[in-house]
Order: structure tokens, then C-alpha cells, then sequence
């Protein structure tokens, strides 16, 4: 059975920090293979899904992966975390839970908005704008399936590579794995949104409708990924204002002073095991970077006068004309 990249990445970084032995690899192949067995034998619809994603990867479209799925929300039909993952999917199922069992946040009306460009369905699309509209708060599940990750390696037995010359956290150990399936599968397709808003009339409902969930997402997303997303729709309608520029300014800031500290993280980085006892009780990507940028003794707001790079690349491309 073959390792996904992303989880061979977090067993290279460990070992490399553990000094581990040639032994190491093979340990945790047989453990990553009971790993699967172990999910996909739960008695969780959670972890059936999990298990395929440590199976086959999280793009995997197989007719086995997709009966796992179906059967998953099937199985659980409140849970907001198996709906939210089978929607990235295109699951029709899953997008019609998602906005009934979350109608107030803004990114779970992003896959009913892609499907019904997909069938150019306008009375679904303004439905589903309209709720995007109407929303009050923005969660893209980073934090929760983060967690869920966590205690699905944590619930596993011991890999062995924490037994290797050097000992090793394996909490530390099962977070580095957990954020790497996170990331990989978390995030809903963006690029739809972006070109429809893009396109609307200026004097439009719709382009209205945009404006306001993108103002949202940009404000109250809890990860840079959802955040930029509202930033770029904010842009693409030409709705910018001085504080959404000073905002954005702000988190780029942030990102820039705290990226200096993800370098080399691994077990051994000085502030790692904080960032993980962060993320075990925050779900949200920027407070954690807040709290991280405290710690290192940095100020959250820019010095006046700083520009980040993503600024001075749109104001290039703006000098050259690009749209």
C-alpha cells in the first residue's frame, strides 16, 4: 500500500528529527496499514471517511470511495463534518444537509453555488447567493477536522517512531500527521465564486449579495486561505475600502513575522510544542498565529509605512495594467 505524499512528509520530518534507524520506515507502513483497517472497521461515520483519505488519497474518485461516502452521510445526517467533506465532493446529498444544518455560514452555501452553476439552475444560484448573503459567520471546518485527525492518530497504537535513538512527542508526532491530511482536504473550490461575482453588474442584486458574504469571509474567516478568498471578491467587485486594505494589511503582517517561525518546525523548533497545545483548544488558523507572534515578542499591527510583498505585487500589476 502506498504512503500519500503528505503523510510521508510528516514521517520524514519526524524521523529526520528522531535520528531514526532504517527500521523506522517499515514500522510505520504496518502501523499506517492498521491505521486504516482500524477506521474503516469504527463504528464512526468520521472515521470511514478518514480511512479512505489515508487509503487513496483525498482526490481519489473510485466507485468504493464514493460508496464509503454516501454511505458515511447516510449514516450520519447531523454530523456538519462528514456533510462539509462529502460536499467537497460534489456529494448533491451532502450540499442539500450542509446549508439546513448550517444555513448561517457563509462557505457552506459555496458547493450549492458550484453545483448550481454547474446545472445553470438560476433560481437555485440565487438561492444559494442569497444565503451566502445572508450569512453571519464564516467556518471552513480547518479547526474541527484538524481535531478529528488528531484523535483518530492519537486512538492508534504507538508507530514506533518514538521508540527510535531519540524520543519523540507523540502528540506532536500525530499533530504534524493531522495537519498535513487537513490541509489537504479542507478547503471547498473557490475559483467558481470568484469568476461569477466578478462578472455581475454593478447596480445587481447579486453583485450586492456578493459584496456582503464576501465582506464576511474576508472579515471572519479564522484561516488566510478564507480570508484571502473574501479579499480577492471584495476586489474583484471593486468594493474595497480603506479598512479592508488596512485589514488586509494587518494580516499579512502577521503572516509575514510568523512564517519565519514555521521554518524547520519539527520536533525539535524551539515553540512547537506550544503551537500544538495551541491548536488543540483554537480552531482558528490566525489566532493561533496571534498568539505564536506574542510569544516571539512581535507586534500583531505593522510599523507605518510597511508594505508586504503581496501588496507591492498588486500594486505591480495594477502599474502594468492587469486586471
Amino acid at each position: 500500500m502506498k504512503i500519500p505524499a503528505l503523510i510521508l512528509a510528516g514521517i520524514t520530518t519526524f524521523a529526520a528529527g528522531a535520528h531514526a534507524t532504517p527500521e523506522v520506515e517499515p514500522a510505520m507502513a504496518a502501523a499506517y496499514t492498521q491505521s486504516i483497517q482500524s477506521l474503516a472497521s469504527s463504528a464512526d461515520p468520521r472515521d470511514w471517511i478518514l480511512a479512505v483519505a489515508l487509503s487513496s488519497g483525498p482526490a481519489s474518485r473510485t466507485a468504493e470511495t464514493a460508496a464509503t461516502y454516501a454511505r458515511a452521510t447516510a449514516a450520519a445526517p447531523g454530523d456538519v463534518l462528514v456533510q462539509w467533506l462529502a460536499a467537497m465532493r460534489e456529494d448533491e446529498v451532502a450540499i442539500a444537509a450542509l446549508t439546513r444544518l448550517e444555513p448561517d455560514n457563509a462557505v457552506s452555501w459555496l458547493p450549492a453555488l458550484r453545483s448550481a452553476f454547474q446545472h445553470h439552475d438560476e433560481a437555485a444560484i440565487d438561492a444559494a447567493l442569497a444565503g451566502f448573503a445572508a450569512s453571519t459567520r464564516v467556518d471552513d471546518h480547518h479547526g474541527q477536522l484538524l481535531h478529528a485527525w488528531q484523535a483518530a492518530f492519537q486512538r492508534q497504537p504507538d508507530t514506533g517512531l518514538c521508540e527510535s535513538a531519540r524520543p519523540c512527542d507523540r502528540t506532536e508526532h500525530d499533530f504534524t500527521l493531522a495537519m498535513a491530511m487537513t490541509t489537504a482536504s479542507v478547503f471547498p473550490a473557490y475559483a467558481p465564486i470568484v469568476h461569477f461575482c466578478k462578472a455581475t453588474p454593478a447596480d445587481s442584486l447579486r453583485h450586492a449579495q456578493c459584496e456582503a458574504g464576501a465582506r464576511r469571509m474576508f472579515e471572519d474567516s479564522g484561516t488566510l486561505v478564507s480570508s484571502a478568498v473574501g479579499f480577492v471578491l471584495l476586489r474583484g467587485l471593486d468594493a474595497l475600502t480603506p479598512a479592508d486594505e488596512e485589514l488586509r494589511r494587518q494580516r499579512d503582517w502577521l503572516q509575514d513575522v510568523t512564517m519565519p517561525l514555521h521554518r524547520d518546525f519539527g520536533p525539535d523548533a524551539p515553540g512547537f510544542a506550544e503551537f500544538v497545545a495551541d491548536w488543540s483548544t483554537q480552531d482558528s488558523e490566525i489566532e493561533v498565529m496571534r498568539r505564536q507572534a506574542l510569544r516571539a515578542g512581535l507586534s500583531l499591527t505593522p510599523p507605518d509605512g510597511w508594505i508586504s510583498p503581496g501588496q507591492r505585487a498588486r500594486e505591480a500589476e495594477q502599474a502594468r495594467g492587469a486586471p
